[in-house]
């Protein structure tokens, strides 16, 4: 144990090592429950080694699971929409990619706006958006006016970012009166990780994603959305995760794992497993 600095709760707390190996050393607050890295690395050597076109053919491709991502999106969109009683706007996708998000929402009818840090994935959309809809920079720098957005969608890029509640300040900033804002992350402490941990060793802790600077849970997510002055709406878990990032190789390095995660979605019982992924849905 020892005193460090929370990177969310900005002050002095105990925490303990949560994992180590050669790569990567993660920490627990005992505060808010955030667990994090320590030291991070910096963005700019993260986008040079990660962010590239391989990472995006690997956890994004263009096939058949693209289409099946756009459908997932389509029911996210449409949750949102019943919030806004049928009222459509200006979106904005914080990691756009290639743009799956933002071709559902604007075959719904909705306003796109898009910011990607990879410049191999930006170039794709601003080839289906245009160059003034996508940006190729983190969103403190895109220049976004205040109160501009009527929606926010942030999936699975909050654990990536260096300071989180200093990005959730400018999307509270630019978000509207009233917008909504949805974020999803992966949720790490759940059963199926510690069975995947005891049983094959060979998944999260023992492959970790070193582009994850931050593992957030219920407790940590609310805390940060709430230090933002962000009214949480809804927050809930997703099942073991989103089908199509759900492959042998992806996420999960085991056939142990693969293989409880494909059970799990058989007889429905993701929830016992405790969720592939966190997401709320909160409001300015």
């Amino acid at each position: 144990m020892k005193e460090v600095k929370c990177p969310i709760c900005r002050d002095k707390a105990m925490v303990k090592e949560y994992f180590k190996d050669d790569r990567v050393r993660l920490e627990k607050c005992s505060v808010c429950g955030l667990i994090f890295q320590n030291p991070q690395k910096e963005m700019e050597e993260l986008s040079k080694e990660t962010y590239d076109r391989a990472y995006y053919d690997t956890y994004y491709p263009e096939d058949a699971k693209y289409e099946m991502a756009k459908k997932q999106y389509d029911l996210r969109l449409q949750r949102l929409e019943d919030l806004r009683e049928g009222k459509k706007g200006k979106i904005l996708d914080l990691g756009c990619g290639r743009g799956a998000f933002l071709e559902a929402a604007k075959n719904r009818g909705w306003e796109v706006f898009g910011i990607e840090l990879s410049e191999a994935a930006a170039d794709i959309a601003k080839e289906k958006f245009g160059l003034e809809a996508i940006k190729n920079k983190i969103v403190e720098e895109a220049g976004f006016e205040e109160n501009m957005f009527d929606v926010i969608n942030m999936n699975h890029v909050l654990e990536h970012v260096p300071c989180p509640d200093e990005t959730l300040k400018v999307i509270y900033k630019i978000l509207k009166p009233g917008g909504l804002f949805y974020c999803e992350i992966p949720r790490q402490s759940n059963i199926l990780n510690f069975l995947s941990n005891i049983v094959a060793k060979k998944d999260f802790g023992f492959n970790y994603m070193i582009e994850h600077l931050y593992l957030f849970d219920f407790k940590s997510l609310k805390f940060l959305l709430e230090q933002a002055d962000f009214k949480i709406k809804e927050m809930k878990l997703a099942d073991v995760g989103e089908d199509y990032r759900f492959v042998r190789g992806v996420h999960y390095h085991s056939w142990v794992t693969h293989m409880v995660v494909l059970i799990c979605k058989y007889i429905k019982i993701n929830h016992w497993c405790g969720g592939g992924n966190l997401w709320a849905i909160s409001e300015k």
